[in-house]
């Protein structure tokens, strides 16, 4: 039933597509690459053309890369290719496997791998053969027990630190301290690899302290930047009617001033806190400052009770409010909201999202925070200028691209790396193969493969949490 309806979902996008004369982004990419292929196979280039880094995981893309290597002044060239493993344990790879992709791109093209001559020589032969070592395919770990007659010299490990620390923090901390040292050493240069956001933010924070602004090449979420925590305290004090910590965090966020200095406000709300909730006192101009923000916001407050509201002007609503709570003594609070890298994203999302607020028509008060974090959730914001040259935060794939003098791979535990495969709700794994669908398996090879790059680096720490949101982990 799930399939039939899923099927039938696909042929109306198909229509809808069809009547507005428009293509599938997945179907254009295919068309364009049977295209290429085509011109090249009908009319091969005079000029060099050149294929490198790639896996060629699906296969039009194995087509294009066998049609570049037929050509006469085509030329292919793979990153690494394991040359070490036996063909015992290299016929028995699986999707779990680093090496699937590579070698069945091999096997489509014909090619063995003594085929592929190295471009250069190895700078660390005994890392290349620890790595084959640490990634054998399960079922031929027995060869384990005859490790010593392979004869991996201590070179293997020169250069490899794992560092074991007590929390996430700490961890952050000690990865920052790691790329503050490497700035220090003139071009040398640093980058921290995960695909641990949360590690990620924290690494950006604890480098903000000594003024270093580091590239994250994933961005910051929307939601998780000032504005959109700003946004969110908002909503969140009306809907739960002024409690006093979610009044207190709003009153506390640098961007309420309420017509005031910043520096005014953030000190009448620590002596609320201090003298009217803590210490149960009394205090008129405490409790007239503690109303004023009330008042400011009563408009929204009301609304958000409502169990049928227009979306849209709820929405306007909200940023009306924002911007007054936002306005200080000399500055208007647009003019404070919407500066900046994070305001030009939060302004342009706004205007997109109020362009299209029509749509959803009447919503009840008490979804609005959910659905406005779940639109903020895809909206993320990059930095145009200002970081470092020599620091940046990448995922797995970015880092293939790139080469840095010190490696940083973060958060080294289960469900990091390898990332946990969760459960397709609506495909069995036997259902999935049927249809020809890649396992889930799969993305345990892909990140297994960039693991093995990023191993073979010259300096690389790897660094991991023993607790992470409170559970201890298996060392």
């Amino acid at each position: 039933h799930c399939i039939s309806s899923a099927a039938s979902d696909v042929y109306k996008r198909q229509d809808i597509l069809r009547e507005e004369g428009k293509v599938d982004s997945c179907d254009r990419k295919n068309q364009l690459l049977k295209t290429q292929i085509e011109l090249w196979q009908k009319n091969p280039p005079a000029k060099r053309i050149i294929v490198a880094g790639t896996t060629a995981a699906f296969p039009l893309m194995k087509e294009l890369v066998k049609t570049v290597a037929n050509l006469e002044n085509g030329e292919l060239y793979l990153a690494g290719i394991d040359q070490f493993i036996e063909e015992e344990a290299w016929a028995q790879i699986d999707e779990t496997h680093p090496q699937f992709e590579l070698k069945e791109l091999l096997d489509y093209l014909g090619l063995r791998r003594t085929d592929i001559s190295d471009l250069i020589s190895s700078a660390n032969k005994a890392r290349g053969m620890f790595i084959s070592e640490i990634m054998r395919p399960a079922a031929t770990t027995d060869k384990w027990r005859d490790i010593a007659g392979k004869q991996i010299k201590h070179e293997a490990v020169d250069g490899l630190t794992l560092i074991n620390c007590t929390d996430v923090r700490e961890e952050a901390l000690t990865i920052a301290l790691l790329m503050r040292e490497a700035v220090e050493t003139p071009e040398k240069t640093a980058a921290l690899v995960t695909t641990d956001r949360n590690l990620a933010r924290r690494v950006a924070a604890e480098l903000e302290r000594w003024d270093l602004k580091v590239d994250d090449s994933a961005g910051k979420p929307l939601a998780l930047s000032p504005l959109g925590i700003f946004l969110r305290l908002i909503v969140k004090t009306c809907r739960e009617n002024f409690q006093p910590v979610s009044l207190l965090s709003l009153l506390k966020h640098p961007l309420t001033c309420m017509g005031e200095d910043g520096f005014k406000v953030r000190k009448m709300t620590r002596d609320y806190e201090k003298i009217v909730l803590r210490s149960g006192k009394e205090s008129e101009e405490l409790t007239a400052f503690v109303e004023q923000v009330k008042g400011i916001v009563r408009e929204l407050y009301e609304f958000l009770q409502q169990p049928q509201i227009d979306f849209k002007n709820l929405l306007a609503l909200h940023i009306k409010t924002a911007e007054k709570l936002a306005t200080t003594s000399d500055k208007d609070g647009a003019q404070i909201l919407w500066k900046g890298e994070v305001g030009e994203t939060g302004a342009a999302f706004i205007a997109d999202l109020y362009g299209e607020a029509a749509t959803l028509g009447n919503i009840a008060g008490s979804e609005y925070l959910e659905l406005l974090e779940a639109l903020m959730a895809g909206v993320t914001v990059r930095p145009k200028y200002g970081t470092h040259p020599r620091l940046s935060i990448l995922g797995p794939i970015e880092a293939r691209l790139s080469h840095y003098d010190r490696i940083i791979i973060g958060e080294v535990n289960e469900g990091i790396w390898p990332q946990a495969v969760t459960a397709d709700p609506w495909m069995s794994r036997p259902m999935k193969r049927q249809f020809g669908f890649p396992l889930p398996e799969r993305n345990i090879g892909v990140g297994a493969y960039d693991f093995s790059l990023l191993l073979a680096n010259e300096e690389v720490y790897l660094t991991r949490a023993e607790r992470v949101m409170g559970c201890l982990l298996y060392t």
